[in-house]
């Protein structure tokens, strides 16, 4: 997975840390340091664990990458774009902001205590600590990149959403795509231009290029009530079964670990969520940081196999990979592309992000993705 441009490879870096610190300055602005009272934020994440990951992330690559970035500037803005609600995404709860003063936070102290000794007794997949690559040097910033987007899946939500855009719409701004029916604020961008869209490329290639074909991947996470209905449209009886995962889609090599992901992901708002579990057969996957499968744009068919066992709807893909193409080749077919009209927000629809968690981020990790 090492990068051959340092040049590139430094630019992409300088944007990311850039746009993480003002991402770190408007979530502080607005809600308060990692301290403070938690807030839900982006209709799932406590704002209190959106600042500590990435806080993290940014931590892990200054460490790393041996870059000197550039003093951040001042943010001039955010704006948010229209689009389909990311995947799932598992991230641990923190307290959170209720009404009911000092009786309901009381309450949710109590709650709060109660998940944490129950998630300690569930079997936890995820053992980041074996992980023994080396991500020392600008040539790893695509791994660390990668690392950062697996281990605190905020980033990776926040890359996803970008991802989409740029493969969708790619020659449209944010705020065109009104024709959607969800509003999705993970999908900012700052004022001088996209953050994570260069680190997308760069870490998909790298995922294309070391990835073997022939894998089975386990995804399990939390979709939203739009979301299920898709899925349950897709594999279901009128369904044309085509399904596609926009940029990466992070899973795991057996059943049992995606189970074990599913039952210490939580969810946070107000939204309906449905358990998904789904098995993909011959994809062209990646294991990475000693535990986890990860898939670039994965693609294939999908169909509903059996009935919901505890409360989980399970579904079974067959991947069918998408041919790589060199820029000369992807920049004619856009150009071709722009000769005919494109209904953007029906193809967005039908693109499932199944995550984090983006599901297990749903379908982000882990957050718009699936696990």
């Amino acid at each position: 997975m090492a990068a051959t441009d340092e040049v590139a490879v430094t630019a992409i870096y300088k944007k990311v840390i850039a746009g993480i610190e003002s991402r770190l300055k408007m979530l502080t602005d607005k809600h308060g340091a990692a301290d403070a009272k938690a807030v839900i934020i982006d209709g799932r994440y406590s704002h209190t664990v959106a600042i500590d990951q990435l806080t993290k992330a940014r931590d892990f690559l200054v460490a790393e990458s041996e870059i000197k970035a550039d003093a951040p500037a001042a943010a001039k803005g955010m704006e948010t774009a229209m689009m389909m609600e990311p995947a799932m995404m598992m991230e641990p709860a923190a307290e959170v902001m209720m009404e009911g003063g000092a009786e309901g936070d009381m309450m949710m102290d109590m709650a709060a205590a109660d998940m944490g000794m129950a998630a300690m007794a569930l079997p936890n997949p995820h053992k980041y600590e074996a992980d023994a690559r080396a991500y020392k040097g600008w040539a790893q910033v695509p791994a660390a990149l990668l690392k950062q987007m697996i281990v605190n899946p905020y980033i990776g939500e926040l890359a996803k959403s970008e991802a989409i855009i740029v493969e969708f719409a790619p020659e449209k701004k944010l705020v065109s795509l009104g024709s959607l029916s969800m509003l999705n604020p993970l999908a900012y961008m700052p004022a001088d231009g996209p953050t994570f869209h260069g680190a997308c490329g760069l870490v998909g290639q790298a995922v294309s290029a070391a990835a073997a074909e022939g894998q089975s991947v386990w995804l399990s996470g939390h979709l939203g009530a739009d979301d299920f209905l898709s899925l349950q449209g897709l594999s279901g009886e009128k369904g044309d079964k085509k399904i596609h995962f926009p940029f990466l889609t992070v899973g795991w090599a057996t059943k049992d670990e995606a189970l074990q992901a599913l039952a210490l992901d939580k969810t946070e708002g107000k939204q309906k969520y449905s358990k998904v579990l789904l098995e993909v057969t011959g994809a062209k996957a990646l294991k990475f940081v000693d535990c986890r499968m990860v898939c670039h744009r994965l693609n294939g068919t999908i169909a509903s196999v059996e009935a919901v066992v505890d409360e989980i709807n399970h579904f079974k893909m067959t991947a069918v990979p998408l041919a790589d193409e060199t820029v000369a080749a992807w920049t004619a077919a856009k150009a071709a592309k722009a000769a005919a009209p494109v209904v953007v927000a029906k193809a967005m629809e039908s693109a499932m992000m199944m995550d984090p968690a983006m599901m297990e981020p749903a379908m982000m990790m882990e957050p718009a993705a699936m696990e």
